[in-house]
């Protein structure tokens, strides 16, 4: 029971973020913008990736999630990167170590934490 139960805690810490910028983005630009997330990139080449031969952000570009919110919460975000020099600071590491235990938990058919079956009957109310 306890893999679900912190299974769902990641899931709820990771969806908290997103639901920031989604609501942070409505606040900035006065509507959603799609594909609003909140971006953990291990590099800032990942965070700031464009198109070939363009200024535009790729789609999975940690820029391209957060393109819609104010500059003061922009700059907040891009602080927290966990790039390999910020991992030192708790918050830059924590933040990364949530990330990469939501992705183990949603995409591992065993969750990180273990996994019991239980043998169970169902029992039908009588009519």
């Amino acid at each position: 029971m306890w893999s679900v139960v912190l299974g769902e805690v990641l899931h709820d810490l990771r969806s908290g973020l997103d639901q920031a910028v989604y609501w942070l983005t409505v606040d900035w630009e006065g509507r959603p913008l799609k594909g609003t997330a909140f971006p953990i990139n291990e590099t800032k080449a990942a965070f700031e990736r464009t198109r070939k031969n363009s200024v535009v952000w790729t789609n999975d570009s940690g820029m391209h999630k957060i393109r819609g919110i104010g500059p003061g919460p922009l700059a907040f975000i891009k602080a927290l990167q966990p790039y390999p020099q910020r991992r030192k600071w708790f918050y830059c590491r924590d933040l990364l170590t949530i990330h990469d235990l939501w992705n183990q938990d949603k995409h591992r058919e065993v969750h990180v934490w273990g996994m019991r079956f239980e043998k169970t009957q169902l029992e039908w109310p009588a009519m």
